[in-house]
């Protein structure tokens, strides 16, 4: 379905007469010459490269664009895609083939891709979300050359089948209405554009009854809210309803770490430890979490997780660790933490995606038979008490109500370790390393497989976002369980963020300049996120140099990408392409822009951070978040979990003897979830001074003012439990 920019009758912007004089423009269109040429040749991922020899001639999505629409009199075209979107690929090559010429000859042509630019993804889940569409990628956008929305196509897995016909009818459709009055499109997209912004600004505001409301929040309706996220868990089924078919490791880790709050009711804490114990042992004995390399899948293609979506990312990595390492833990989670670990250090996951075909497997889903050819007679009788595999096949029938899988396994690893060697009758190490050897194996001839099958597996793009989030889980993953393998990585990635995605000035890159290719400047979410890995990665380190950094950061992220409504947007106030903002305010496509940067400010601030914008910024975001909070809470995990840890802006302020001499027995035990409220600092670390320690090894802050001094090193811990649990 195409949607069209039109004025509807309950819309307050002017419905606009069509013009006796149908054209727009009263000079002569400039040649522009980048338009005559394909210009993809040197962006920064390999999606985009990948066209830069199409005939089309495809610009980049940029700043630029704008000024070369208006120059050359031309309709803009977007094509949003990338290589983790399947029909990307196909669905270029078809339009190259058949409307290369006219695309050419009518439009500004430009290829956008959604990894590379969060602020266009957010553009077009609005877009789609005015005519109730789900959104799916590929998004087809035609702009005006002012930046004005004109016509929206997402596209799915069943209107890619028809492509060609609703592309061009799509295409019939606009050039009609401009070959009737150009002007009339032009000016029309405007007063329309002018009514969404004003639909945006009125989501965005409260009444002054709700702003009060809001404002007024206290700890514990923040606590009911995690409440009414404990009341998703389904028992029976051991997994959270209405929360889609991505695992949903993000609720799992905020509902984890605030049961571990010690002012947390006693009711929510025993909910919540157990939804989150529950669903996450179902989730990495399931399909979900490959057993064969330790990665998690991106979703889950049926109403359990028995039936996984052939597609990984480093970003649901990162989220499922931080998840299990945050979540009590069970045999079946350690496991699955030491064997992610394992992976991330041993065998990096770039972000990739597979491609099946309708009939393929791809060396994902087995009949016995096929095992029994590849596998001993002891390896097989282990694989099949592992994975509970079954001669008629293991997916419920829920769940293949076609049986396209009758007689075919998915993997799990049900059984393991203890239990895996009474079921098979052997003994744990025999067992294990029957299970292992089967493991190699059976990825081996996977792996063989997907040699074999031309295009299906494609690399994705590593952004900032995805590197902050691993980073955050990795340090996670550290103050629960401390090694110096997994500081190690802590360090590694932390050093290779700062050196790689920051210049000298202190600006971040999403995307880095590699071999020549265009370097993609940081968005909103990539500093939020960098501030909130930074934050993380202190706690385990106490190196104060970092507090700087984050310091510096939080500055730009003020300065630059804050409009004059104090709200914070996706991209640069400076580099704005499309004429409505992306703000960001709710989770989407991941955590929120504005619920992560709730958080990181608040603890900023707590820490001596001071800004100009912090306050209005602050007061802008938060009663709109708490109030959402009421009716989708689980869109807004990110904030409720900040809010909830920063409500009563706690500081512990370290002395330095304390720091050095204790750090081994304080620095971990304070970086747990138990104390996320507590913001810890060493005396003269922080960004400005906080409270004299008048010979004391610690005090305990409490929206500035102490409430608790520490004589010895050895009170600190007991004594902060104390004072929160208050």
């Amino acid at each position: 379905m195409i949607g069209l920019s039109a004025c509807k009758e309950n819309d307050k912007a002017e419905v606009v007469e069509e013009p006796e004089n149908t054209e727009f423009f009263e000079t002569a269109p400039i040649k522009v010459p980048e338009l005559s040429r394909n210009g993809l040749a040197t962006e920064p991922t390999s999606f985009l490269r990948k066209q830069a020899t199409s005939k089309i001639n495809w610009q980049p999505w940029s700043t630029d664009i704008l000024e070369q629409a208006h120059d050359s009199q031309k309709m803009i075209f977007v094509f949003v895609g990338s290589t983790v979107h399947p029909l990307s690929q196909s669905l270029l090559t078809q339009l190259e083939s058949k409307f290369g010429q006219e695309i050419n000859e009518d439009y500004l042509p430009a290829l956008a891709d959604s990894e590379s630019d969060p602020s266009l993804t957010l553009a077009c889940y609005l877009l789609s979300n005015e005519r109730r569409d789900p959104i799916s990628f590929p998004y087809l956008l035609w702009l005006s050359h002012e930046g004005n929305p004109v016509a929206w196509i997402p596209i799915n897995a069943r209107s890619g089948d028809d492509f060609l016909l609703g592309f061009r009818n799509a295409q019939n459709t606009v050039q009609a209405i401009r070959e009737k009055s150009n002007r009339y499109v032009i000016e029309n997209s405007r007063y329309d554009n002018d009514g969404r912004l004003d639909r945006i600004d009125k989501a965005l505001t409260l009444t002054e009854e709700a702003e009060e409301q809001a404002s007024q929040a206290t700890l514990s309706e923040l606590f009911l809210a995690a409440q009414s996220l404990c009341d998703l868990y389904d028992n029976l089924n051991q997994a959270f309803d209405n929360t889609g078919g991505i695992p949903p490791g993000h609720l799992i880790t905020t509902l984890a770490r605030i049961a571990h709050h010690p002012a947390c009711p006693p009711r929510l804490r025993e909910t919540a430890t157990e939804a989150t114990r529950d669903s996450i042992k179902l989730l990495v004995q399931s399909a979900i979490r490959d057993p064969l390399d330790n990665y998690f899948f991106v979703r889950r293609s049926s109403r359990t997780f028995a039936i996984p979506a052939l597609s990984k990312k480093l970003e649901t990595q990162a989220e499922m660790l931080s998840a299990m390492t945050s979540s009590p833990q069970t045999p079946a989670t350690e496991r699955a933490v030491r064997d992610l670990l394992d992976a991330l250090a041993n065998r990096p996951l770039s972000n990739y995606a597979v491609r099946p075909g309708e009939t393929e497997d791809l060396g994902y889903v087995w009949s016995i038979d096929e095992l029994s050819k590849i596998l001993s007679e002891d390896e097989l009788a282990i694989a099949k008490s592992a994975f509970q595999l079954r001669a008629l096949g293991n997916v419920p029938n829920p769940d293949d109500p076609s049986r396209k899988f009758f007689r075919r396994n998915t993997l799990g690893l049900k059984k393991f370790g203890e239990e895996l060697a009474r079921a098979t009758d052997r003994s744990p190490e025999e067992a294990e390393a029957l299970l292992a050897s089967a493991k190699d194996k059976i990825l081996a001839r996977r792996n063989e497989i997907l040699q074999a099958s031309d295009g299906t597996l494609v690399e994705g793009t590593s952004v900032l976002t995805t590197k902050a989030r691993l980073l955050t889980a990795l340090s996670r993953a550290q103050s629960s369980n401390p090694s110096p393998a997994t500081l190690a990585a802590v360090e590694s990635l932390g050093n290779e963020i700062l050196t790689r995605f920051q210049q000298e000035d202190g600006h971040l890159l999403r995307i880095p300049s590699q071999e020549g290719n265009r370097a993609v400047p940081g968005f909103g979410s990539d500093y939020a996120l960098t501030i909130d890995a930074l934050l993380e990665w202190y706690r385990v380190s106490w190196n104060p140099d970092l507090l700087q950094t984050a310091s510096q950061l939080s500055t730009i992220l003020l300065e630059e990408f804050t409009n004059e409504k104090h709200r914070l947007l996706e991209r640069a106030v400076d580099e704005q392409v499309l004429t409505f903002p992306s703000h960001g305010e709710s989770m989407i496509f991941g955590p929120s822009l504005w619920g992560t940067a709730y958080g990181v400010l608040t603890r900023m601030a707590s820490l001596g951070f001071e800004h100009t914008k912090l306050a209005p910024v602050l007061e802008e975001i938060t009663p709109y978040l708490t109030s959402s909070l009421k009716f989708l809470p689980v869109v807004h995990t990110d904030y409720l979990y900040a809010a909830i840890n920063n409500f009563d802006g706690y500081v512990l302020v370290l002395s330095k003897d304390a720091a050095s001499n204790e750090k081994a027995t304080l620095m971990n035990p304070l970086a747990t979830a138990e104390f996320d409220c507590v913001a810890v600092t060493i005396e003269g670390d922080s960004l400005r001074e906080l409270s004299p320690l008048g010979g004391s090894a610690g005090v305990l802050l409490k929206d500035g003012e102490k409430v608790a001094s520490f004589a010895a090193a050895s009170e600190i811990i007991d004594g902060v439990r104390r004072e929160i649990a208050k």
